[in-house]
């Protein structure tokens, strides 16, 4: 959690208003102590509420709505630890306090111990999630968590991660915690829904089927959004479902059956396109679903999806290829707009050192070297014609070359692309070799194509028209504007 307090105000430097911002909502005393929800001698504001996770506006334009996940650092370190324990590196959960930056208790925290939901072993940095109501017109901000009373699981969920609305209702999708990790390791998926002209709070489901949610999209006048299955169903992990009316917030049906979970969408040609995150007990590679045409969408079709490229025809190291994911999908100036990048320090780097107990690990700089091979950098691509016998790839951020390790005293080696191409604009990452969180987030404003990336000092988020324009370099066409 980050120590306090901020106050809402002016990003002048970055032109930006900030409509609202989290406060300190409790005060510390130590690891492993119990926190005061006020102010007290000797404690130290924290804020918990740290990100904010699903986003969207309501069908009539008038608010924003947002769920939060909170102490998200605490609980991604929780979620990467079997695969640190697994290359025999260790389980990296030991608390630490930094008071000018984040304190992270694991296993430790009295929530933790005492079985406070919704901590849950090594999560023990997890706080409830939180709801909230922006006006656009008044600049009014409203708390809209429902009570315990009106939701007794939301206690259970560490984040709410996805969020969408249709006619004069809102759906917010949360995330129970597991031993596994909390939000980020997905869990059991909680929809709440709300009637987005007044604000009030219309009910709760719970849905053990589903282990994830991402993100939602309105297409055609319906309401899509994608899902992780709990179990695979003959090689099945992944779930496009819409909402069948918003008289029912929570009347759905099952419109596509994906290798993987389908996480970003956008509308592409009348059809809808999909990225994928890889699923519970998933063989297939991430990449990008094209679904048949929006009137024919349906139940019926819902085994109709096709896989149109994946990682595995772009990264020539396999382990490389199954660790990636896929990020923002985005139609734009007749392209679909497509990334890669793998979403923390491992699973790629961890994975390699457990294929491989040959590969020097002794020391910090064997360590490095193992990443910085192991891990490249966001890659973003395009495809035109998705799906078709002419369809294009092209590279736009990456590399032309990709390490690649062979085992029987080869080691690592650099191998060409499996598009075998240039990238036509830089580097991966945007030319920032350490920025490998390409894609968290696209979307086009005033003939542009933003791509958000890493908030590392170096990293970019871009922007990009239908041609570069003649005062840029190439390598600049994209990555334009700091984030």
């Amino acid at each position: 959690m980050f120590a306090g307090p901020t106050v809402p105000g002016e990003d002048r430097r970055n032109g930006v208003s900030v409509a609202a911002q989290a406060d300190p909502d409790r005060w510390w005393f130590g690891i492993g102590e119990e926190t005061a929800d006020h102010e007290e001698d000797g404690a130290r504001a924290q804020i918990t509420q740290q990100y904010v996770w699903g986003i969207t506006a309501d069908a009539a334009q008038r608010s924003i709505w947002w769920g939060t996940v909170g102490n998200v650092t605490g609980s991604g370190f929780a979620t990467v630890a079997p695969d640190f324990a697994d290359s025999g590196l260790g389980v990296p959960l030991k608390p630490w306090d930094d008071p000018d930056n984040v304190t992270v208790e694991f296993s430790a925290s009295y929530n933790a111990v005492h079985g406070v939901p919704p901590t849950m072993g090594p999560v023990g940095d997890a706080v409830p999630a939180q709801v909230w109501q922006y006006d656009i017109g008044t600049g009014v901000t409203v708390e809209r968590t429902p009570t315990e009373q009106q939701c007794p699981v939301l206690r259970d969920v560490a984040g709410l991660r996805a969020a969408g609305a249709l006619g004069d209702v809102v759906l917010i999708g949360g995330i129970e915690t597991t031993t596994e990790g909390g939000a980020q390791a997905g869990g059991t998926v909680v929809l709440l829904a709300y009637r987005a002209s007044d604000g009030e709070f219309l009910g709760w489901r719970r849905f053990p089927q589903w282990n994830n949610i991402k993100n939602f999209i309105v297409a055609g006048g319906r309401l899509y959004f994608g899902v992780a299955l709990a179990q695979s169903e003959d090689g099945i992990t992944g779930s496009v479902q819409r909402l069948r009316s918003p008289a029912d917030p929570f009347e759905f049906e099952e419109v596509g059956r994906l290798g993987n979970q389908p996480t970003y969408f956008t509308v592409h040609r009348d059809r809808l396109i999909t990225g994928t995150w890889a699923g519970a007990g998933s063989e297939e590679h991430t990449g990008v679903y094209l679904s048949p045409p929006l009137h024919r969408l349906g139940p019926q079709a819902s085994d109709e999806w096709r896989l149109v490229f994946s990682a595995a025809q772009l990264f020539p190291d396999p382990i490389t290829a199954r660790s990636m994911v896929s990020f923002a999908v985005t139609s734009f100036g007749g392209w679909v707009y497509a990334t890669f990048g793998i979403p923390s320090i491992e699973p790629s780097f961890t994975r390699h050192l457990a294929a491989h107990p040959e590969i020097p690990r002794e020391t910090i700089p064997d360590l490095a070297l193992a990443y910085l091979k192991s891990s490249p950098a966001g890659v973003v691509y395009r495809i035109k014609d998705p799906g078709e016998v002419n369809q294009q790839v092209e590279l736009l951020y990456g590399e032309e070359r990709y390490w690649v390790y062979e085992p029987g005293g080869v080691g690592w080696a650099l191998r060409d692309n499996l598009l075998h191409q240039k990238p036509r604009f830089g580097g991966g990452g945007f030319g920032d070799r350490w920025n490998d969180y390409v894609g968290w987030g696209a979307a086009v404003f005033r003939g542009k194509l933003y791509v958000r990336a890493t908030t590392r000092p170096a990293a970019r988020a871009g922007s990009c028209s239908s041609s570069p324009p003649a005062a840029r370099s190439r390598a600049g066409w994209i990555a334009s504007h700091g984030c």
